[in-house]
């Protein structure tokens, strides 16, 4: 019996798709009937009459929602075939064809202004993007849209949303409303650490300054010291530097390990913050559209015409074509009548036809539609510390080729660099030279973004180090037991370990409590390369901010 049914609708489909055919061939010749007269090809109206009517011929009431459904994406192809021929294959709004003929480069040297003073977070984004330049601070992020806008800056930076907290409020809409553009993004690591003056120690500490917000943030540990008088702040830039000028062995700031650097303070106590794995997102806001080299993101913002599934219509083109959609938001419009403003991230490139068919095909569905960005993304970097001989090598690469990201070791890029292997560098310049260009090997790979990176079993030694790497990634402590170290790896070219292996004891202990401090996660590898790399791979894909590729 079921064979009997599967084909009968064989047969029905056969007739379908006849019809189809021939449904398709009329809307062409409508099309063309169009193009002469100058009419628009999309007609709402007449649209969802055409459904109305087909539903009112329905004979079971239960088939109503599947048919109207049917019936408004055949609608939406047939409008499709109608844009090709209107258009021919090209179908790009002459809008976006202009915005690529017309972007601007990159300005060299600028001026960037954020939100903040010196050391903030806005601070600290456009020191991680733009490596050097010449910074300023607004006390709003109106005042900082208007900058640029005005041409009082060439750049700003401002936070659009948090892994933790969503979306900064008003920055997209003041986005819209300057008629700004995003030039690019970067992520943020919020690494909340206790500063004081150099030479401080916690237990001498009596009282802790931050703003209120911080000081929220970071509860466990105001919890764990009941003898530490929380005192809130309004500013955060100004209470760091109200300590580092007060200079007082009794008095320390919650601030980021950035700005207790750029103020002259100590951290005592690093990463207290509740969650310490809170990131903000960055953007980098300019009066001009660019594009940046390697760009793999848009940012679209639109409204749709009020009628049944119009949103609906403009997400199945994103389905149709392949682009992922990683963010839709929306907002009311002020003035009009519960009319809502979408804001949408989606993965592609305007510069390829596929992109560019859909937003063509996006245009005729939207009220309104702007493009105010098509950059690079900036994924979070996952980094990987540990001994050396702990696996961080094999671990990585393998890692990097399972979740579709590139691998850098920090050690092979300063051999090559230098032109010899890390064991000639430490006897021919010493080891402060190579710790040294380590930090600056630090600071380049951690603005890459998307990238695993295995560092060298010193790396984290050094605070500041530890503050780069940890800024744009989240970091993983590789931790393979000593013995086994000792018992399958060659410790000879290890410069620290050559003259006598076993110090790898000292060493392993030495190291161990701020590997434990830096790193987010521990993974232990004492068994198979796949089982470790698994559970690295296993807690990647828990964690927000869209690792794998797509």
């Amino acid at each position: 019996m079921l064979k009997e049914y599967r084909e009968e609708i064989r047969e029905l489909d056969e007739k379908i798709l006849e019809l189809i055919e021939r449904r398709l061939e009329i809307a062409r010749t409508i099309a063309e009937y169009k193009m002469d007269r100058d009419i628009p090809v999309t007609d709402a109206a007449q649209e969802e009459n055409v459904i109305d009517h087909v539903v009112s011929l329905a004979k079971r009431e239960d088939d109503v929602p599947y048919i109207r459904r049917f019936w408004r994406m055949m609608l939406e192809n047939s409008r499709a075939v109608q844009h090709k021929v209107v258009t021919g294959d090209n179908i790009t709004g002459l809008w976006l064809r202009e915005m690529i003929r017309s972007a601007a480069k990159r300005k060299e040297n600028p001026r960037v202004v954020y939100k903040g003073g010196e050391g903030s977070y806005g601070h600290e984004a456009a020191a991680a993007y733009f490596g050097t330049g010449g910074f300023g601070g607004c006390s709003t992020y109106e005042k900082v849209c208007r900058a640029v806008k005005n041409g009082d800056a060439d750049y700003a930076v401002l936070p659009l949303e948090s892994n933790t907290a969503g979306a900064m409020p008003g920055v997209r809409e003041l986005i819209n409303k300057y008629g700004l553009y995003i030039a690019g993004e970067q992520n943020v690591r919020l690494d909340d650490c206790l500063a004081a003056p150099k030479g401080s120690k916690l237990e001498d500490i009596t009282e802790i300054h931050a703003h209120e917000q911080v000081l929220a943030r970071c509860s466990a540990f105001l919890e764990d010291h009941p003898e530490i008088k929380a005192v809130p702040s309004l500013s955060s830039s100004k209470c760091v530097k109200k300590i580092a000028e007060e200079n007082s062995p009794h008095k320390a700031v919650i601030t980021s390990g950035f700005a207790a650097e750029l103020n002259g303070l100590e951290v005592i106590a690093p990463y207290i913050s509740d969650n310490p794995g809170s990131c903000t997102r960055f953007v980098i806001l300019t009066d001009k559209f660019e594009i940046s080299p390697g760009g793999d993101k848009v940012s679209m913002a639109f409204t749709v015409r009020h009628r049944a599934g119009a949103l609906q219509r403009v997400l199945g083109i994103f389905a149709d074509y392949h682009l992922n959609l990683s963010k839709i938001e929306s907002v009311p419009v002020g003035g009009a009548d519960f009319e809502d403003l979408f804001f949408t991230d989606f993965t592609g490139d305007i510069a390829q036809a596929n992109t560019q068919k859909a937003l063509a095909l996006v245009e005729q569905e939207c009220d309104f539609l702007r493009i105010p960005g098509n950059y690079k993304s900036k994924r979070r970097n996952i980094v990987l510390v540990g001994m050396p001989g702990s696996g961080k090598n094999a671990v990585g690469k393998a890692l990097a080729l399972q979740i579709g990201m590139e691998y850098y070791d920090t050690d092979a890029l300063i051999e090559e660099q230098e032109g010899k292997d890390t064991t000639r560098i430490f006897a021919e310049n010493g080891e402060k030279y190579f710790r040294d260009a380590e930090t600056e090997m630090s600071k380049k790979v951690s603005s890459l973004g998307g990238a695993v990176i295995s560092t060298g079993g010193g790396t984290m030694m050094r605070p500041e180090n530890a503050r780069a790497l940890r800024r744009t990634g989240y970091v993983f402590f590789v931790n393979r037991p000593v013995e086994e170290i000792l018992e399958s790896v060659d410790l000879s070219n290890r410069p620290l370990l050559a003259g006598d292996p076993k110090q790898i004891y000292k060493l392993y202990a030495d190291r161990l409590p701020t590997y434990r401090a830096v790193a987010d996660y521990e993974v232990r590898n004492d068994g198979e390369l796949s089982q470790v790399v698994n559970a690295l791979d296993s807690i990647i894909e828990l964690l927000k901010g869209g690792y794998r590729a797509v």
